[in-house]
């Protein structure tokens, strides 16, 4: 069962409290059948007055306390004190578990969370390409809650209300007969058969939502990241239509689930009426009535009472794991691709003299055709390289791989002449790149934070923060801002221009003064006049550092040392500016 598949996730610290929660669960439980079954006696003792000596000679024979009772009064008072005493300290225990329940459905939240959390952001940089940030969303943020409120709790409810359950029909057959645990039993076999026929129904319902739920999340975050478009294209009404139709089907499969998981419910309450009905009448007049026929009744009724909502909560639990069915096997799935992650050696990587791409080939999982096809080429210590070709042509796929985001599909990568496998030192080989893509993404934080990305803020290091800026030509601009590097970008940097946060992001790439430089494309949704600005600060600040770009523009490649033209995953020719200018123009 899938259930199972869950602890495997559980580190074990977590599995060793919930072994002690359910140890603590089944004291709750028995202490609960304790109380229960004090009420028998208590009211025997009410009722009946005869009991006033027998209750006096047992005092006197085990000699506990030293307790003798005048009269029956004395010891109806004593005996509700004693019923008080008992569900008092039931509660306690049942509220003290209610405390440790939570504390370790909180605890279980903050794990799942976390290692959902790291399990994603840990996947190689290709994981991405096949799954939807909607979805990442949704089970990052919702899934680990939904697995304590869907999952753990209902089987924590199962369990406690089983071992109850139990203990409640052996009362019934020890007191009432065979009969009464015959008729109890059939009660459960027939909420048992109801169960098992809305199961699938359940289970259909459960899957249709999880899957409309991402398309509603999909449907709340499109809209919001393309807001100007639609703004101006008065496309409002159109992604609400679309929001209010995934909210119908969510709901939609909500209610049906919910319809289908309630008739248990109506069918127990029902049945257990039914039952007790039968037992009253039968007694009532068909058997001579004694004097502990009412604290009979009293015990019946009270055990019936707390069977129905028993039988209730454990019907509904059943039904809540059969909908959660879905979304808790993803995450067990999702959990498995911890398996796939390929720990970083967190070594220096010495680049003194070449980096050379041997028969390179790389093509995506899932696809026949190779994007890059035997590659060779070198790349001198302190050059830098223009990388040009249509697009399709494989430049960014190439940039990718020599960035250690991909793993060559076949070929060898050699720094210095050393075989190089970049998916096994990636923090040692990132250290030495700045990177700056077309399309820089700010996050909603100061100018410092940005530049400065993922470093804690005490331990951001100023001077390394002013020579960024300095490079990357802001300096002027953020010190005529009212709050300085602290000054907040907006999300996705809404509060700034295309060129300035284009400038961040060289800042960003400058800020811990890498030897290579990569640029993909960054100047090719500026201006004429930003993009000149901006090339000359990358022309300034090349010095003593291996740049690779690539690009559409001549312009951006012209002061390269060699350019690399690309078609169709191949390197046709490897040029110098003038020769690539030659060929150009003609």
């Amino acid at each position: 069962m899938f259930q199972y598949k869950i602890l495997k996730i559980f580190n074990k610290q977590l599995k060793i409290k919930m072994i002690l929660m359910f140890l603590f669960m089944f004291s709750v439980s028995f202490i609960e059948l304790l109380s229960i079954g004090s009420i028998l006696p208590i009211f025997t003792i009410i009722f009946n007055q005869e009991y006033l000596l027998k209750v006096n000679d047992f005092l006197n024979e085990v000699n506990i306390v030293n307790i003798q009772f005048e009269n029956h009064n004395d010891l109806i008072f004593f005996s509700l004190i004693s019923l008080f005493l008992v569900f008092t300290i039931k509660n306690i225990f049942l509220m003290t578990f209610q405390w440790v329940n939570q504390k370790f459905a909180k605890d279980l939240i903050t794990h799942l969370s976390l290692s959902l959390y790291r399990v994603f952001i840990n996947q190689p940089y290709e994981f991405y390409f096949n799954i939807k940030s909607s979805d990442l969303i949704r089970d990052i943020n919702s899934e680990p809650s939904g697995l304590i409120k869907n999952l753990f709790t209902p089987s924590v409810i199962i369990i406690m209300e089983t071992i109850t359950l139990i203990g409640l029909i052996s009362f019934l057959i020890f007191f009432y007969g065979v009969i009464a645990g015959v008729a109890l039993i059939t009660t459960l076999g027939i909420v048992g058969i109801t169960l098992y026929l809305t199961r699938s129904v359940v289970e259909k319902w459960g899957e249709v939502r999880y899957q409309f739920e991402t398309k509603r999340i999909k449907s709340i975050t499109q809209p919001f990241d393309n807001i100007k478009d639609i703004i101006l294209k008065k496309k409002i009404d159109f992604f609400f239509r679309k929001f209010k139709k995934f909210v119908n089907l969510v709901t939609n499969a909500s209610m049906h689930a919910s319809f289908y998981r309630s008739l248990p419910k109506i069918l127990i309450e029902q049945l257990i009426i039914i039952l007790f009905i039968i037992y009253f009448f039968y007694y009532y007049n068909f058997q001579s009535v004694d004097k502990n026929f009412f604290s009979k009744l009293i015990f019946l009724g009270t055990i019936l009472i707390r069977i129905i909502p028993g039988l209730i909560r454990l019907s509904t639990s059943y039904q809540t794991i059969k909908f959660a069915k879905t979304p808790s096997e993803n995450i067990y799935k999702f959990f498995n691709l911890n398996k796939q992650i390929v720990k970083d050696i967190n070594k220096e990587v010495i680049f003194d003299n070449t980096i050379e791409f041997s028969n390179v080939s790389y093509k995506f999982q899932g696809y026949k055709k190779h994007v890059l096809k035997s590659l060779c080429f070198k790349i001198n210590k302190n050059q830098s390289i223009g990388i040009v070709g249509k697009t399709g042509s494989g430049k960014t796929t190439l940039l990718d791989i020599f960035l250690g985001l991909l793993k060559p599909t076949s070929g060898k990568i050699l720094i210095d002449n050393k075989d190089f496998t970049f998916n096994l030192n990636q923090k040692g080989w990132h250290r030495k790149i700045g990177y700056i893509s077309q399309n820089v993404t700010l996050i909603d934080d100061s100018i410092q934070n940005n530049i400065a990305l993922g470093v804690e803020k005490d331990e951001i290091n100023k001077e390394w923060i002013e020579d960024a800026l300095k490079k990357a030509n802001l300096k002027k601009f953020v010190d005529n801002l009212p709050e300085g590097i602290e000054t907040i970008v907006g999300e996705k940097g809404i509060k700034l221009s295309g060129g300035q946060i284009q400038r961040i992001g060289i800042a960003r790439a400058l800020y811990s003064d890498p030897e290579i430089l990569c640029l993909d494309e960054a100047t090719s949704s500026l201006d004429y006049q930003t993009e000149n600005e901006i090339l000359k600060t990358i022309i300034s600040i090349k010095k003593n550092k291996t740049v690779i770009i690539i690009a559409h523009r001549l312009k951006t490649i012209e002061n390269c040392d060699e350019i690399i033209e690309m078609s169709d995953g191949k390197i046709n020719k490897i040029l110098t500016p003038d020769e690539y200018l030659k060929n150009y123009v003609n």
